[in-house]
């Protein structure tokens, strides 16, 4: 049949149309506008009735009405269905939960995790029971954008879209204060707080946005301090308290920016390699920019998303490995765990990837999530890992299902832990934590203290002969050094370089040095065992880790086995 115009009316929303679903009597159009009005229209008198209602200032993507149509369904922007009663002219309750999108922030405790919303909520959750303790914000004020938890666990910052900061004491149970950012209200919100993050000493708070950079406050009175409009959202704060890291707002080159935490002022860039900061192939028309950045505990390696991953020795300014996603997708969300030795990529394709950083090999991935994975954090234990993608956060447990036996020779078990295959090495420390006993058995039979090192003595006789008059002594002094491989700490070799006072000395104790940090299975291995002995946390696992911190002052097993109980003991 040939179409035919039955009559025109001015829709309300001009600039664009939104959804629109016709009754089955063909007597009433239900049309959304773009700020979220939903709109009926009589279509027999060609008039318009009262609306229904607002679902939000969001744009809507779909309505429909229940079978009966009594009931109108909308769904918007803000990941919310909402439902209309168009008998009695008002919205039905919405059931709880969170609203929009949701933040979240761990307590350095590993016991609570804290979960805001951007309709106002904010509460506090028992990562043990999964249970919700204590609701902080109703949803009655202005929502959240972003929150951070100081290092002593005090104190709480939560970014709001009014904008402002909130700082709850968490001891006290109440607002502290409250940072205005600005003047007056922005009430479309563009302002907002994209991350939050404090000093390791909790005296400063770093606000990132889109539209000022990053501004640092003084947390104790809500004193502004600095501001860097070049800069930001993205931002980590350096554990070690040198610097904050912060993305450089240019489009190109790709990089980061090392900041004062005092003033602000620019300490230096680090340009991100080409082959790093490729586009993904399904988002072309989006530039690449660093998504996220973080920093390993101890400081000594920063983690940066771009799209692929890259971790780096922030010190040096060097690239370490490039983490490379074989999806293509690009990476959103950093975490790595409380050892130093997982990260987690969350990527927006909803996947979950978990890397090894010594080989900068992938050893597990986690599906589920419905949207891009936003946020991740380790549990403390480094057990589990938190993710936030959807409207509520998900704890996912590390050990994977498929482990393999421990029933073969000790020898082949020994020599599995060496291995470049990240993903099976992974495996197997997973089946050597759930069972203790079988790996103190083995780890204690084959890592011997007293073998970790050579004698502090002849080290310091073969340092002292890299620049003697004979070439031959220069030459086997080097040798030997090479030789000794993993019996040579790292710590002695900088120290050394550092003190010395010819140029012969220093260029050869380079090349040990430079030789010593090469990728070396042996200390994955050594690594790989002092992670599964801290896994597992039993009393026996904790007697062997004691055993090998006794290991010569300086070698890798001792500050292994030592930073494993220190993290044990807390």
């Amino acid at each position: 049949m040939p179409e035919k115009e039955l009559f025109a009316f001015d829709y309300p929303a001009a600039k664009q149309a939104g959804p629109m679903f016709v009754a089955g009597d063909q007597q009433t159009l239900y049309f959304a506008t773009r700020d979220g009005q939903l709109c009926r229209w009589d279509l027999k008198n060609n008039k318009r009735l009262p609306d229904v209602g607002r679902h939000t200032t969001w744009v809507l993507n779909s309505i429909c009405l229940s079978p009966d149509e009594s009931v109108l369904y909308s769904m918007g922007f803000d990941k919310l269905v909402r439902r209309w009663d168009l008998k009695a002219g008002k919205e039905l309750p919405v059931p709880d939960g969170y609203i929009n999108q949701t933040v979240m922030a761990p307590t350095p405790d590993g016991n609570h995790l804290f979960v805001a919303d951007r309709g106002g909520r904010l509460d506090q959750w028992d990562l043990a029971t999964g249970r919700c303790v204590k609701q902080l914000e109703t949803g009655k004020s202005s929502g959240f954008d972003s929150l951070a938890i100081s290092a002593d666990g005090r104190r709480l910052a939560a970014g709001r879209t009014v904008p402002d900061i909130q700082l709850l004491d968490l001891i006290a149970g109440k607002v502290e204060r409250t940072i205005k950012v600005a003047e007056a209200p922005d009430p479309v919100g563009s302002d907002y707080a994209t991350s939050l993050a404090f000093s390791p000493d909790g005296k400063l708070l770093f606000r990132g946005s889109f539209q000022t950079g990053i501004t640092a406050w003084e947390a104790s009175t809500g004193k502004r301090l600095w501001i860097a409009p070049g800069v930001g959202p993205m931002m980590a704060a350096d554990p070690k308290g040198r610097w904050l890291l912060a993305r450089d707002k240019a489009r190109e080159p790709v990089r980061w920016t090392a900041l004062d935490p005092a003033t602000g002022e620019v300490r230096f860039s680090v340009d991100v390699p080409p082959d790093a900061a490729e586009k993904d192939p399904r988002n072309r028309d989006i530039p690449p920019a660093i998504a996220d950045l973080n920093f390993t505990p101890d400081g000594s390696r920063l983690t940066t998303a771009h799209p692929n991953g890259t971790v780096w020795d922030p010190e040096a300014r060097r690239e370490i490995v490039q983490l490379k996603q074989t999806s293509g997708a690009s990476v959103a969300a950093l975490a790595v765990s409380p050892d130093g030795k997982w990260l987690a990529t969350g990527e927006v394709d909803r996947k979950i990837t978990v890397w090894e950083l010594a080989t900068g090999k992938p050893i597990q991935t986690l599906t589920g999530h419905d949207s891009y994975v936003s946020q991740l954090s380790f549990t403390r234990d480094g057990r589990g890992l938190i993710s936030n993608a959807d409207l509520a956060p998900l704890l996912w447990g590390l050990s994977p299902k498929d482990l393999p036996t421990l029933k073969g020779p000790a020898d082949e078990i020994w020599r599995a832990l060496a291995t470049d295959d990240a993903a099976n090495a992974y495996r197997l420390q997973w089946a050597l934590t759930r069972d203790p006993r079988a790996a103190v058995k083995l780890l204690g039979d084959k890592v011997k203290s007293a073998d970790q090192a050579i004698e502090r003595a002849q080290f310091d006789k073969l340092v002292n002969n890299l620049d003697q008059p004979q070439f031959r002594t220069r030459e086997a002094a080097e040798k030997e050094l090479m030789k000794a491989g993993l019996r040579i700490p790292v710590a002695w070799l900088t120290a050394a370089r550092a003190e010395a006072k010819s140029d012969e000395r220093r260029a050869r104790l380079d090349r040990v040095l430079a030789e010593r940090t090469k990728p070396n299975p042996e200390e994955w291995r050594l690594r790989r065992a002092v992670q599964v002995l801290e896994l597992a946390g039993t009393d026996e696992t904790k007697a062997l880790l004691k055993s090998w911190a006794g290991a010569p002052d300086g070698s890798l097993l001792a500050v292994e086995a030592k930073a494993a109980l220190a993290r044990l003991g807390r």
